[in-house]
Order: structure tokens, then sequence, then C-alpha cells
């Protein structure tokens, strides 16, 4: 009789030798072996390397104060993450050089006090298209703007942004408004690692417009960015690795003998 040992967080198994090989076995189960078998040896070691260099930035983010330092932090282990999950998808990743790009590029829109523009641009290859999958078609070459999307994120975290009473509307705000549907559907994975890459974005280029977040400047609730910090820093392993772990890939029990398998 096999006994089954609870994880303390599924995800956590990826630290350890072990714990990966019985991952990529499951995920490379479709391929034949030996190739099953050379595959797992292959990105076994490449696996826990991103796997614990996201998990020691997230465990920076945890402890800093900063809000642009943990955003920067957040996004960077989410990328780590990213590149895990997409290695369980394709053993081969990556296939060309784009595919070790974002996926996003941010396009700046106007800076004057009160308005916080710009648009977010899905590229064809990167790590956003990839994590995609299934959706890569209908997001590659869609913009959202800035505004739209944090308050999608925000509103995912339970947060609420207050809006504008009777400010007039303007033409960013109608493009929010056609963005909704694409924003509601878009996957809670992609939609938090979109969001964090626009903040993580403002921390490190446009430091002027991140604080100007922070002070009120633009015209939306600022403590939002700190309750959202604190989202991210709290349960960025479930915003991150949420469809491997409700299908099982990443279990939350474990078979004894794989806990204290040789590595």
């Amino acid at each position: 009789m096999t006994m089954n040992v609870p994880l303390i967080r599924p995800e956590f198994l990826l630290t350890h030798e072990a714990g990966v090989r019985y991952v990529l076995r499951r995920a490379y189960a479709a391929w034949p072996e030996p190739d099953r078998s050379r595959l797992v040896y292959a990105n076994v070691p490449r696996v826990q390397a991103f796997y614990t260099q996201g998990k020691v930035f997230w465990e920076a983010a945890r402890k800093t104060k900063e809000l642009s330092v943990r955003y920067l932090l957040c996004y960077t282990a989410a990328h780590n993450w990213g590149k895990v999950r997409i290695l369980f998808a394709d053993p081969h990743y990556p296939r060309r050089r784009s595919d070790l790009t974002h996926g996003l590029s941010l396009r700046s829109g106007r800076r004057e006090a009160g308005e916080l523009g710009g648009e977010v641009y899905v590229e064809p290859h990167g790590l956003f298209p990839l994590l995609a999958g299934e959706e890569r078609s209908t997001l590659v070459g869609k913009r959202v703007t800035v505004r739209a999307l944090f308050r999608a994120a925000f509103a995912h975290g339970f947060l609420h942004l207050p809006e504008e009473g009777d400010s007039p509307v303007r033409e960013e705000e109608v493009c929010a408004r056609d963005e909704d549907t694409l924003l509601r559907s878009l996957r809670a994975d992609l939609l938090h690692l979109m969001a964090t890459f626009v903040l993580a974005n403002f921390a490190r280029y446009e430091a002027d417009r991140f604080f100007r977040l922070l002070d009120g400047s633009y015209d939306f609730f600022p403590l939002a960015l700190e309750a959202y910090a604190e989202l991210c820093t709290s349960h960025l392993p479930d915003l991150v690795f949420s469809r491997e772990i409700s299908s099982g890939l990443l279990p939350r029990e474990l078979p004894a003998e794989v806990l204290y398998e040789r590595t």
C-alpha cells in the first residue's frame, strides 16, 4: 500500500531533484521511451534552477517594504516561474531567441498630471504568448490600456478603484470599455503577469510615473497599489501555478517513496 504525504505547498516540490523528476515524468507522459527519460534528464536541472531563482526573488519581495522593489522582484519571480511552466508543456523550450523575450511591450501615453496613459501590446513571440497556450491566437497583436488593465487586475484581487464621478469621458476611457470583454476573459495567471510587468516597468524605467501612482497624482486610489503588492507577495505562487495545481500536475500529496528517493 502506497502512503501519500501532504505537501505544504504543491510547487515546493520543484526545489528538489526527485520532485522535479516526478513532475516532468507526468508532464512528458505522451512522449515514448527512451525520449521521455532523455527529456526528463535534460530538463530537471533547468526546471530546478528557474524555480529556485524565482523563489529567491519572491522571498526577497516579501521582505522588502519598498513598493517599487517589490513589484520588480514579483515580476522577475513570475517570469522565472513562467519558464518552468513552459518547460512543462514544451521540453524543447526555447525554440528560438525570440522565445526568451517578455512577449509584452509597454507603449507610454500622455504624461500630464492626472493622466494614466499608455498601452500594453501582446507580441507574437516570447514568454507571455507561450504561456497563453490555446488562447495565443486571440491575444497576439491585441492592445489594452494601462488604466483598464489596472482596474481589471485590482478588481480580480478583490480591490476596487473608485469611479471618476462626473469627469468628462476621454478617448482612453472609451477604449477601456471596449477592452472589458478581453480583460474579463483573460486567465488570472495572464492578467496578473501583465499587470506586474507594467508596474515593474514603471518602477524600473519610469520612476517619475511610478511615484505619481503612489502620491495620488493620477485619478485613482493610490492605496490600491499597496494592497495589490500585498496580494502579489502573499499569493504569487497561487497566481502563477494555479493551472498546474488545479490540473494535478503539481500534486497536493506525493507518494512517500518520491520524497525519500535518492537523487
